[in-house]
């Protein structure tokens, strides 16, 4: 069993119209969420990074600076996410993809030993400037160093969770299970945690407010940017048949506007 943390580390805020239909203009901020897992035996581990003081050095200059415009990021002093977490203690790190709100504070952590995808990790790296800021990826907050990938760990389809297909064991105990759930980018991931509270399940971007689950899609501006709307249409369907199946399971998404104070286990 974990215990689990949740955090809020900055908020990205577009125009509501863009997120909820019948919304107007003005901005609705989203919460930024991070989650702090604490195993038993391996100690402490981060999922996502939130924003940090690294994406606006990132992007102070022209064309990186556009980032800013697209999705009004804000970030306040008290949310910054070495305020709020011991990063000193961090065991390791994992990362659901590798947009600025969820790398944002990788540059101001310690070298971390930290977890990807790694047919995401060699496709974004891949990726020409102009093209990897047209699809929101900032290079300069990729993570360096000692990282590992979770199609090295062992793999398989627990009973209850067929509809997730395989997902990887990321502790060896099956407290942590890391879930494809491709179309906000192709390697997005998802994170289900084992806790006292019950299963709690990181979505991260696969939707953003929870009426997409009952079937109301996102407004235009915001359907665009996903990398394939396909796989995040039968992403949006597994999840809401998931929750009917499995209404004791937390759906937890990055964005999702609930308070980010929440404990489990």
């Amino acid at each position: 069993m974990l215990r689990v943390q949740e955090r809020i580390v900055g908020h990205a805020c577009p125009p509501g119209r863009f997120v909820r239909r019948g919304a107007g203009w003005r901005p609705l901020p989203l919460p930024v969420r991070v989650f702090v897992l604490d195993h038993p035996e391996h100690g402490k581990f981060l999922w996502d990074t939130g924003y940090g003081p690294a994406f606006w050095r990132a992007t102070r200059n022209f064309p990186a600076r556009l980032l800013r415009w697209v999705i009004p990021p804000r970030l306040l002093p008290e949310e910054q996410l070495t305020r709020q977490v011991q990063v000193e203690q961090l065991a390791g790190l994992g990362l659901s993809h590798f947009h600025p709100d969820h790398v944002g504070s990788v540059p101001d952590l310690p070298r971390l030993p930290t977890w990807v995808l790694r047919a995401e990790w060699q496709r974004v790296q891949k990726l020409p400037y102009f093209q990897s800021l047209h699809t929101a990826h900032l290079k300069a907050l990729f993570p360096t160093g000692d990282l590992h990938y979770f199609e090295d760990l062992e793999s398989r389809v627990w009973p209850g969770l067929e509809i997730l297909g395989r997902g990887w064991d990321w502790f060896g105990d099956g407290s942590a299970r890391i879930f494809p759930l491709p179309g906000h980018t192709r390697g997005h991931l998802g994170l289900w945690m084992e806790t006292g509270d019950g299963p709690l399940f990181a979505v991260g971007d696969a939707y953003y407010v929870p009426e997409q689950l009952d079937g109301v899609p996102l407004p235009a501006p915001t359907r665009w940017i996903v990398e394939d709307a396909r796989a995040y249409q039968a992403t949006l369907d597994k999840l809401a048949q998931l929750r009917r199946r499995r209404p004791e399971v937390t759906l937890r998404a990055c964005h999702e506007p609930v308070s980010g104070l929440q404990h489990h286990g």
